[in-house]
């Protein structure tokens, strides 16, 4: 996705990315996962309104990973 045209991509706008994965979503950042510094990776566990056969709630993994690409002024 094109980043917008007045919000270039920048070690600040990473760690805003940071900031929504972490704080917003609720996800745990892996350390050491990612090779530079534009790119972003998270673990979370969801919790679904669906039940196994004793009535627990299913948990569901999930991995993220955004990558930043400046000089195209992308994301992935």
């Amino acid at each position: 996705m094109k980043a917008p045209a007045n919000s270039p991509i920048t070690e600040e706008s990473m760690n805003k990315i940071v900031t929504m994965i972490t704080e917003g979503l609720k996800f745990g950042l892996c350390p050491g996962c990612d090779p530079t510094p534009w790119t972003v990776s998270g673990a979370a566990t969801f919790r679904t309104g669906a039940t196994d056969q004793n009535g627990n709630n299913i948990n569901v993994g999930c991995l993220l990973r955004v990558e930043a690409n400046p000089t195209r002024g992308a994301y992935r």
